[in-house]
This record gives structure tokens, sequence and C-alpha cells, in this order.
């Protein structure tokens, strides 16, 4: 809606500001969370825990200032009363431009209800001063129900042929946004930075002898088929203090800054690898960063540009109008127990995307293993992917309980060219009406970047592959490697369009990696800018490309999931932006070249559930694990656990399970299935690192009395594991021994031998009043 005495009718009368209204302009309904008002040059958004106001100008220039961010809970203002640094900095046709600067005319707002419950805003302003005459800027800021968090995007456009260009400040990109000067009267200031992203880190820990691994960095074969070691991202975080006059520039993407009362979250939307490529700088993987300074009496956080984030003197025109990387700021109070931790949930899971459907845990099963499997004994990769043998497969994974059935490399006719494989004569159909009959969604391994030298679309555009410093197509495997961030993002969306029309619902996308693209028939640069910088547009825009292609996906059929392979170091997408899209596939678990089918690996894919926790929701991943019962580990039972805790992914070939090792399989999964409605938003407590003993994974909705208890142990041992719940609401604990005292519940766990697992399914009565105190 637009607000109360907004100058609406100059805004409508402007040709710009009527469209961006038309596009704009949605009815809010009741559920909204926030209001927004404008009363002379103050203006305010808010919802029932936080107020934000800005002081503009709605009559010819002014200066844009955030001027307070107030705790309506507990009565506070968070911001330093002076000394405020600009909310937001950047380069004009070679001059610098704040929102400091009285240049800026407010002309409207409006509203959007989001899917995920929260509102958006979108506060519409023009520039009427040199030197951003006729250059207009849109904020976008979106607030959630009960939340300090605030969602922010800052967009430049321009209508006509207006004559702007993003540049260099002192020979360096200068584009800051958002940032915050918040009140700090002790010192020092303490700081803690959060990565999500660094590659090769221990995952058992070398110190814990009570877990048996007999696996060494390198086996017999010569080669590292050790997952202990690590071939995986994992997260890093860092704790520093500040002090009166000192600064930080960190990669993040997410900080924490505190002064004695609260602790400020900033966060960007970006990828954020730490060392993405053996031997090679760090700084060309930091695209953005996190600037945090003291000074007197105020602390301050900011998100930068520093490379790739646009090119110098590139335009700004009315069909492509510049948008920084989304942002996140929120706060707490230092004194609650649990907010970090509850801060980072709610936004990773829920704030962050409005595509619910990416959340969602459900169990999925993948061919490769089943692929890789046959290759050991002499086939084809492809060989088993044929009609009888998937029709096989999946009555297989239906007595394991599996709800997306997903078909690996080489369903598709070849690299580029997504259509089934003449080997499938009825196409994809059959294995959908297959599936379909045992109520499973159909999924497809890509690579979306790869193309086959054969394939039409490679002939008709040569200009879109990806050369070596000597002008060779770059090639993975037998496949050339296309440039992403050109025309054929777009072809490839309709490619996936076409399938999805097709039965999918689900896509695996492989093998993007960060490629150095000098390639100047995309987006990313023209012949006239210099070729590192064309370079360096790439690696910043692959990730934004990406999750674009995502999210036009799931905006044509709502009940479409993207996950996206992580398994190598050198993939441009470990970060937020991919998370707000998608789920993150971590540790190629079953390739099976390794063929270990034991508990060991299964610790491997574990670690992502233990050091992630409390950063990342365990919603978000998926992984995979053997079910197999193989001699002499007897590990299916911990193998499937461990997948029941996080990923919920299982790996093929499932013909080398009896019928009753598939049923008791199966039995398990269809437990958890059975209390995962009560979870759907609900994070993991976690007692122990991998290998411990006890290691264990607490999941229940307390007010529902429901939820899962999976456990593990390095060590034969007993452990009684208490869980606080409702007791009224408490019917009875499958598969383990319990006693209910009250709102405890004790639950009874023995360890017979080292490296075995037990699970506990706790079930509600939903106010029959029924319930077993023990068993």
């Amino acid at each position: 809606m637009m607000t109360k005495n907004n100058p609406a009718e100059l805004f409508m009368q402007d040709p710009l500001g009527k469209a961006l209204f038309v596009f704009l302009m949605i009815a809010v309904p009741l559920w909204a969370n926030g209001q927004v008002n404008l009363k002379g040059n103050n203006l305010k958004i808010f919802n029932n825990v936080i107020r934000k106001e800005f002081t503009v100008s709605a009559n010819g220039p002014g200066r844009i200032v955030v001027h307070s961010l107030f705790d309506r809970v507990n009565n506070r203002e968070l911001l330093a009363a002076g000394n405020r640094l600009p909310w937001f900095e950047f380069v004009i046709n070679h001059e610098l431009v704040t929102s400091n600067d009285p240049l800026w005319e407010y002309i409207g707002s409006s509203e959007r209800a989001m899917r995920n419950k929260g509102t958006e805003y979108t506060l519409n302003f023009k520039g009427v001063s040199d030197p951003v005459k006729g250059l207009y800027i849109s904020v976008k800021e979106q607030m959630f129900p009960g939340s300090t968090l605030i969602r922010e995007q800052l967009i430049l456009q321009v209508k006509g042929r207006a004559g702007f260009e993003l540049n260099k400040y002192q020979n360096k990109l200068h584009f800051i946004f958002p940032r915050y000067t918040f009140k700090a009267k002790h010192l020092p200031i303490k700081s803690t930075e959060i990565r999500i992203a660094t590659w090769d880190g221990e995952v058992l820990d070398s110190l814990n002898h009570s877990s048996f691994d007999y696996r060494g960095l390198y086996n017999q074969y010569g080669g590292d088929h050790n997952l202990s070691q690590a071939h995986m991202f994992h997260p890093k975080i860092i704790k520093r203090r500040l002090h009166a006059g000192s600064s930080l520039s960190f990669k993040g993407p997410l900080g924490l800054i505190s002064n004695s009362n609260y602790t400020f979250l900033t966060a960007y939307e970006h990828a954020s690898q730490d060392n993405m490529v053996a031997k090679k700088a760090n700084e060309h993987w930091s695209f953005l960063k996190i600037d945090q300074e003291v000074g007197s009496g105020n602390m301050s956080s900011d998100v930068k540009i520093v490379y790739g984030g646009y090119l110098d003197g590139e335009k700004i025109e009315s069909s492509s109008p510049y948008k920084s990387i989304w942002t996140a700021t929120g706060f707490y109070l230092n004194k609650a127990q649990g907010q970090p931790e509850k801060l980072l949930h709610h936004y990773l899971l829920k704030w962050i995307t409005e595509f619910p459907q990416t959340r969602e845990t459900r169990f999925c099963y993948n061919t490769w293993a089943m692929q890789q499997n046959a290759r050991k004994q002499g086939k084809g990769t492809v060989d088993v992917l044929s009609y009888e043998r998937l029709f096989k497969e999946i009555r297989y994974a239906h007595q394991l309980g599996v709800q997306t059935f997903i078909l690996d490399a080489g369903w598709e006719e070849m690299a580029g060219v997504w259509r089934a494989s003449p080997r499938l004569k009825q196409g994809l159909t059959p294995i959908y009406d297959t599936l379909k009959k045992y109520n499973m969604k159909l999924g497809l391994w890509m690579a979306p970047l790869l193309i086959s030298a054969d394939a039409d679309r490679y002939k008709q555009h040569p200009g879109w592959a990806i050369k070596d410093k000597e002008g060779v197509p770059v090639k993975l495997g037998s496949a050339r490697v296309f440039d992403f961030v050109s025309g054929f993002s777009d072809l490839f969306i309709d490619d996936c369009k076409k399938l999805i029309d097709q039965g999918v619902r689900y896509f695996k996308w492989d093998a993007i990696g960060t490629y150095y693209s000098p390639c100047t028939d995309g987006f990313h640069g023209s012949d006239k800018d210099p070729k590192e910088d064309v370079i360096a547009r790439y690696r910043y825009l692959l990730p934004l490309y990406v999750k674009k292609a995502m999210v036009a996906l799931m905006r044509y059929n709502p009940d479409v999931v993207v996950e996206i392979d992580l398994t190598e170091n050198a993939r441009a997408l470990m970060g937020l932006s991919t998370i707000s899209a998608g789920k993150l596939f971590f540790v190629n678990n079953g390739a099976s070249d390794y063929g270990d089918y034991s508990q060991f690996r299964a610790k491997s894919t574990r670690t992502v559930a233990n050091e992630y926790n409390g950063i990342i929701p365990l919603q978000v991943f998926t992984y995979y694990n053997y079910p197999v019962n193989s001699y002499p580990f007897r590990s299916q039972r911990y193998n499937v656990n461990s997948s029941i805790i996080c990923g919920r992914g299982i790996w093929g070939n499932l013909s080398l399970m009896s019928s009753e090792q598939r049923s008791r399989a199966g039995k398990l999964v269809n437990k958890a299935k059975l209390v995962s409605p009560f979870l759907k938003n609900t994070p993991t407590s976690i007692l122990g690192k991998v290998g411990a003993s006890p290691e264990i994974y607490t999941e229940v909705n307390a007010p529902a009395a429901a939820g899962q208890v999976i456990a593990f142990s390095g060590s034969a041992m007993h452990y009684t594991h208490r869980v606080m719940l409702n007791g009224k609401g408490f019917l009875g604990v499958l598969d383990n021994a319990f006693k209910l005292n009250g709102d405890t519940l004790n639950l009874y766990f023995q360890f017979p031998m080292p490296d075995a697992s037990r699970e506990a399914f706790i079930l509600p009565n939903q106010n029959t009043g029924i319930k077993i105190v023990s068993c």
C-alpha cells in the first residue's frame, strides 16, 4: 500500500515510478507481519519486535539516514547517536556517492507479502542533483514475524538512455551496503567470524582414541581413500577482540559483533570459499568482505565488494539494473541462552528462502553407486540404466521407504543435450509412471556447465565455450565447458522446464566448477575490458546465475527442488546464495571405488551434521550412506541412522541386500518418517564429536512431545539420555527402553560393541491423554 503523506502523485507521474509501482504493488494478506509509515521526513518500517526508522526527504533533495534501529521488546535504541557512517556508498561516473549526500528524494514505497510470511518493503528514491540526477534507487527491506532479522538489497536503475556507469575508486572497487553504526560503551568489543567453506580439515579427532578407525591417509592402492582426511568443506569460527580505533576486514559470510548488551549479525548471500584451489592465493575467492570498526562510543559493521562485483565502467541500463547481493542484519540480547544458534537457524531455515520445499527432509536414492558397482564388474556405468534394471531398483527402493529416486549420469542423450538417452526408447515416461505407482518422485543428475562437442548447441555457439590461456576449449572428461553467465543459462533453464513437464521434481546439479572464463559473448564483459576483469566478473556472477536458474525452476513449479553437489574444492557455490535457493550435497560418499560399506565412511558424512549444526540447519544438507549389512561390520543400522539424522540419502546397489535386510532398513526409515511432520523447523542438539562415547543427536519438538534421538558410541557402554518435553502430550517410544518422569524422558541406551548405533522415536498422544510411562 502507498503510505500516508507519500508524494504518490509525483511517483506515478514518472514513467519509471509508475512501472515500479505496477511491478511491486501486491496486496498484503491478513498475516503480513509489519507496517510502513511516513510522517514528515521520518519513515518507519516495523514488526512486533523491531522498528527501523529513516530520515528521508519527500520534497526535494535530501539525505537517506537510518537513524534508529529499535528493540521494541526491551525498549532500547541500538544505533549510536553521532558519527554515523553512510548506509551505502558507491562510485557513479567517477564520483563517490553516499546516502549521507543531500541528493535523494523519496518518491514512494510498496509492500509485497512473501511466501515465508515475511513482508518485503520497497523504498524508492530518485537522484535529483548531480552527479546522480536521473538515477533511481530502490531498497528492498524484508522483515519477518517475531524476528529481529532484516534482509536487504540495493538496486540502481535508470530509464531511457541515462548515462550512468559504475567505476573504481582509488583504483579499487568501491561498493558498500549496508553499514550500521551501533552503540558501544565498554571495551574491548567481541568479534566473531563464521566461515562455512574451509576446504580440507581433519574429520575425526586425532585425540579421540575411543573410536577405532583403521583407515590411513594412504592405503595399499596408493591413493587417498580415507574421507576422514576431509575431502569436504568445513565451518571455521574465529574469535577476536577489538579495541578503540581498531578495525577488521574478513571473509565471513557471517560476522558477529558484540557490545556489553547486544550481539549484531551481519551476513552476505554469495559464495564464500576460503581456499578453493590448492596453491592459489585466497584473495581470488574473496568476492565480498565484512568490515568491523570500533570508534568512540560506537562500533560499525558493513558488507563491501572487493572482487568481481562490477566492471570499471559497467553501464547501468534500463533493461539491466545493477543489484547488490542480499544481506542480512539481526541482533539478540547477550544474556539470552542459545541466541546465536536460534538466530542463524531461523534465518537460514525460513527467512532466507521463499521456497519451503527446499527445507523438506525426504529420503532420496541415487543410482550412482549402483553404476559404479557395475563398472567394478567390468560393465559400463550406463549399462545398468535400463528399464528392467531400474524398475527392479525402484521396487527395492520402495522397500526402504525412499521418497525421491534420482537417476545419475548416463540417463541423458549427451552432455548439454538433456533429453533421455536413445537407449531409453520410451523416454522417461515408463520410469515416471513406475515411480508414481510407488509414490516416489523422479530426480535427475545434470551438469549445467558441460556440453558435448557433438551437440548442435556447441557448434551454434562457439563463443560460449570457456577456453584456456592458449585459446583451447576447456574439457572436463570428454565434455567441453560452456560459460553459464551468458545466454546459455537461459537455454539450460528451458531444458529443465521441459523435464519438469515430464514429471521431474528433483535435480542434482554437478560439476559446477570455478572456471576462468574470458568469454566476451556473455554478460560479464566485452573485448574492451581487461581480460582479468572479465574473468573476475564471471567468478562473481556465476553463483548468482546458478541461483537465478534454481529460482526460475521453483517458480515454474513449486514442487521442484535443486541440490548442488559440493564434493570438490573447485566448486563456486558454497555460500549463503546457494542455501537461499536449494539444498547442499556434501561428501560424495558412495562412488564405491572404495568398496567400503562399513560404518567408517558414515563417520565422514555424519561430520557434516556434527560440525555445521548450530550454524547451518541440518535440513539444508543431503548426503548418502550405504544400507548394506556387509560382513564383517554389520553396519546397516549404523549407516541408516547416520542418514536419518541428516542427509537422508541412500546409495545402491540395493540388489546386494536381501529382502530381509531391505525390510529392516525400511522399518527404520518409516519410523523416522512417522515423526518427521512434527520436526519441520526443529533444530538438532548434539552431544559429543564424531566417534565419541556417546555421540547423540536429539531432534525433539518438546511442546508436541514428538521427535527422534539417534545415538552412536565409539566404545561399548550403557548411557542414560534425558530429554525434556511436554509429558502430558507424550504417548511412548519406539525402539528403545525408556521411563517418563513428569516432563523428563529417560532413554536407556545400550551399546554392546564399539561403533554401535541405537535410535529412539518419540511419539505424541495428540491430546488423547494416553501414555506409556515406561518400557
